[in-house]
């Protein structure tokens, strides 16, 4: 199965589930991902939204407290890194178009700037201010970022930018040294690198670094705080 990653918005944007049926309109952010999630051959996705019930407190707790498992088993997570609500949509997949580079010719020559760095696209998403993305983000296996310029993935073996061609081999790890592209220094590479185990060397500091930048993350309700770093408390 595959897990999804957005912003939840209003409740008036999204209505829950009834029974086993979803609601006859769908944001247009699960929409897509749904259209990802089946276009890449797999049959489940999981929408904490629809698959969490939320009038059934207990389970609900339950579900909450499984989140590192959960993010954790799924082939991968679709992350939606661009707009604002959960009626944006995957830039590139449905409805919602990516924004336009300008080409400039001159001549018989053309032109084209380079793209968006991802990092600081990612970095400046609001997917990256809200507190439940966090962990989201981080105790998936692989991520599939949508941004309002391309797609990213990220695994424990490689990084793949859609604007950069190269051969898989050459951004494969070698002897377990990761490969960035256009990551740089970034704090998202926080998020996207591969998560550290409780018994790698330096977990301690990278503990302080997640909750450091776990606190600069908004919410709702600042009683979520505790419950939507709890997956990442287990990993430690």
């Amino acid at each position: 199965y595959v897990t999804l990653s957005y912003l939840w918005g209003a409740a008036s944007s999204s209505p829950p589930a009834e029974g086993n049926n979803l609601p006859d309109v769908l944001p247009l952010t699960i929409e897509d991902a749904l259209t990802v999630t089946m276009n890449l051959g797999y049959r489940y996705l999981w929408i904490d939204r629809y698959c969490i019930p939320q009038d059934d407190r207990e389970e609900k707790m339950a579900q909450i407290q499984s989140m590192k498992t959960i993010y954790n088993c799924s082939e991968f997570t679709i992350i939606a890194a661009a707009g604002n609500s959960p009626d944006y949509g995957l830039p590139g997949v449905g409805q919602t178009p990516r924004k336009p580079h300008p080409i400039m010719s001159v001549g018989d020559q053309t032109f084209v700037p380079l793209i968006n760095n991802i990092a600081e696209e990612i970095d400046h998403s609001a997917w990256n201010q809200r507190g439940w993305t966090y962990q989201e983000g981080l105790l998936c296996r692989a991520r599939l970022v949508f941004t309002d310029t391309q797609s990213y993935f990220q695994c424990g073996g490689m990084n793949c930018l859609e604007s950069v061609s190269l051969p898989l081999d050459a951004i494969h790890i070698i002897s377990k040294q990761r490969v960035r592209i256009d990551c740089g220094e970034s704090p998202s590479s926080i998020y996207l690198s591969y998560f550290p185990a409780s018994t790698f060397p330096w977990y301690s500091i990278q503990y302080t670094r997640h909750v450091t930048e776990y606190r600069s993350r908004s919410f709702s309700y600042q009683s979520d705080a505790l419950d939507a770093f709890a997956g990442v408390l287990e990993t430690f």
